[in-house]
């Protein structure tokens, strides 16, 4: 649970409730998050009738369904507040089907942009060159009534898509858009239906909200049994051995993705490549070690440098951020002084 702190942000900055979900969260993760609940009467916990861990978009597709209120509104668990981030969304209600923002502080302003030759459309991508909105999955607030007409009238929901399984239908309104391409990632044709309903959304950037990006993944992956190759490199002595893992890793993640865009630019596969292992891997791992350190009373990490003016920038101020949203919030955290 040391991501709680986070949570004790938002509640700090708005008046609004939050329902804490667990999408096959493990028993004693459960524990701790109806525990927290019940020491505030604007939280709530809410259990996801799973066995296993539901992809984002099928878990946003249960929790719509069961949305009454006028708004149907998510955000990702590892972003914290530093301010009142409500208010700057407040004035776009009235005429947006769909107001976005919270990208990760390890995506840089230029890669937010989608070009046009990508075959993949992945949750990092919030516009197009022509500054068509595609929105994103990190903290959304939607018209409920809008999502609502699209789901029930074409089928269509928060899920990621390939183009082979859109109707003909549904690909000729995509097409309208200029944007017949071979993956869209999690609510992404959920947006472009919207717009080719003349609905409009809109991206904001909140600057009193950061979010980490990654972190679940991290911790789930951390929580895992390791493989036999890991359990060999961790039997071996010395700091060789752990490099050596590492680069195997990574050698591993290259693989995978240049077999994932092996039919798209080379550009593409060089952007995710670099994005996920230069920035997202590193960065969720060292705010890990920092919230690690923070609980534990143990010494802080080193600073990360990841050779990026504008990613470096942004990890610095987050940092420093989470250290004084800890020291803030840590009686209510159980960590003594």
């Amino acid at each position: 649970m040391q991501l709680s702190s986070f949570i004790w942000s938002l509640l700090k900055w708005t008046s609004v409730s939050f329902r804490l979900v667990s999408n096959g969260c493990l028993p004693i993760e459960r524990y701790y998050l109806n525990k927290l609940c019940r020491t505030e009467p604007r939280l709530e916990f809410w259990l996801i009738p799973t066995k296993t861990c539901l992809s984002h978009g099928l878990a946003l597709n249960y929790l719509q369904a069961m949305t009454q209120e006028d708004y149907f509104c998510f955000m990702d668990s590892d972003i914290f507040a530093t301010g009142d981030f409500i208010s700057d969304t407040l004035p776009f209600f009235s005429n947006h089907a769909g107001i976005f923002a919270g990208m990760p502080i390890w995506v840089k302003s230029e890669e937010e942009v989608f070009p046009g030759d990508f075959r993949s459309m992945t949750g990092m991508f919030n516009r197009t060159s022509s500054d068509l909105v595609l929105g994103s999955t990190f903290f959304a607030i939607y018209d409920n009534r809008y999502i609502t007409d699209v789901m029930q009238s074409t089928g269509i929901g928060f899920e990621e898509f390939r183009w082979n399984d859109l109707s003909t239908n549904i690909q000729k309104r995509l097409k309208s858009l200029g944007l017949a391409i071979d993956n869209f990632d999690t609510g992404k044709v959920l947006n472009l239906l919207l717009l080719s309903d003349n609905r409009k959304l809109i991206n904001l950037t909140l600057p009193s909200l950061s979010h980490i990006g990654g972190t679940s993944f991290q911790v789930f992956y951390n929580s895992q049994s390791p493989s036999l190759k890991r359990n060999l490199f961790n039997k071996i002595p010395g700091e060789w051995s752990q490099h050596a893992l590492t680069r195997y890793l990574n050698l591993r993640s290259r693989a995978v993705t240049k077999k994932r865009y092996a039919n798209s630019p080379k550009a593409e596969f060089n952007l995710n490549t670099n994005q996920r292992m230069l920035r997202r891997n590193p960065v969720r791992q060292h705010f890990l070690r920092l919230l690690s350190a923070l609980h534990q009373g143990t010494p802080m990490p080193a600073e990360l440098i990841t050779g990026d003016e504008e990613t470096d920038s942004k990890i610095k101020q987050a940092s420093q951020q989470l250290i004084n949203l800890f020291q803030e919030h840590r009686d209510k955290l159980g960590v003594k002084s």
